[in-house]
């Protein structure tokens, strides 16, 4: 099967109101007083507490890590891919973080701002200027979710009018570039499994370290969709997701705690894992 029947490109463009303003009076200002040239500092005003802002952030966060892990690089700072089999998954997650995200938008732009924006002027001294707060209305424009998806064009659907010689350089270079990406999407996966491995294995060599429950979730929840994520059927992939779903995967996180040669166990079938992956930069 091509890589355009089995995977989609996804892009999550997000936007949201920075709460900070230069100031370039006050700017000019800070330099002058510093006998320095003017241009030599930054005022940056913040205009609203950091912590109104801890909701939004959060819900932020959440979004972009769903979308990270249900997907890999694709392009530098843009789409990712994600395969079809993973899609409903992705899905099912994302609608409601994306309801929690607006949710705390329209509770920052209809409880938190409006107080805030009434006490400016005493908060802000003299560098308030009030035109630095839009309306409610404004405001809620500049927060914003957007999920594009988008086929991958493969060097054989490219059908722009050229040169054969042209046309097959093109093709050519298509191919390369799609080769290229796919080592780097495939890299990224082998990265997150070893990142997790490791700081499993640094708590399980310590018999005396504590360790939350995720140590342990977050790992199997990876081998869990890794057959998504493996967009080029990679047997080394398939034959690691087995080996971990058969040991890690098979402890209770209560009993490594209890039992310190189970713990010691858990850690050498981890670190042999560990080892016998290729070295992940």
């Amino acid at each position: 099967m091509s890589l355009a029947n089995k995977a989609m490109l996804i892009n999550l463009s997000m936007s949201r109101w920075s709460g900070t303003k230069v100031d370039p009076k006050a700017s000019r200002k800070l330099a002058q007083d510093a006998n320095a040239q003017d241009g030599s500092a930054i005022v940056s005003k913040r205009l609203m507490p950091k912590e109104a802002f801890a909701d939004i952030t959060t819900a932020w966060n959440a979004l972009r890590a769903h979308r990270d892990k249900h997907s890999a690089p694709w392009s530098d700072k843009g789409p990712r891919i994600m395969t079809r089999n993973i899609f409903d998954l992705f899905m099912s997650g994302y609608s409601e973080l994306e309801r929690q995200y607006n949710d705390a938008v329209e509770e920052f732009v209809t409880v938190k701002y409006p107080p805030v924006r009434d006490k400016a002027a005493f908060r802000m001294g003299d560098l308030f200027d009030e035109r630095d707060y839009p309306t409610p209305d404004k405001l809620r424009e500049k927060f914003g979710v957007n999920l594009d998806i988008d086929g991958i064009t493969e060097p054989n659907d490219f059908r722009v009018a050229l040169p054969e010689q042209e046309l097959a350089k093109v093709r050519a270079d298509m191919e390369e570039s799609i080769q290229r990406r796919l080592g780097v999407a495939m890299q990224d996966v082998w990265s997150r499994i070893a990142g997790l491995l490791e700081h499993y294995i640094e708590k399980m060599e310590d018999e005396n370290a504590i360790f939350r429950d995720s140590t342990i979730d977050n790992l199997v929840e990876l081998m869990n969709i890794l057959p998504g994520l493996n967009l080029v059927n990679d047997p080394d992939l398939r034959t690691i997701r087995q080996r971990i779903m058969s040991t890690i995967g098979s402890y209770e996180p209560n009993d490594l705690r209890k039992d310190k040669d189970l713990r010691a166990a858990a850690a050498k079938e981890a670190k042999e894992i560990r080892e016998s992956m290729e070295p992940v930069e």
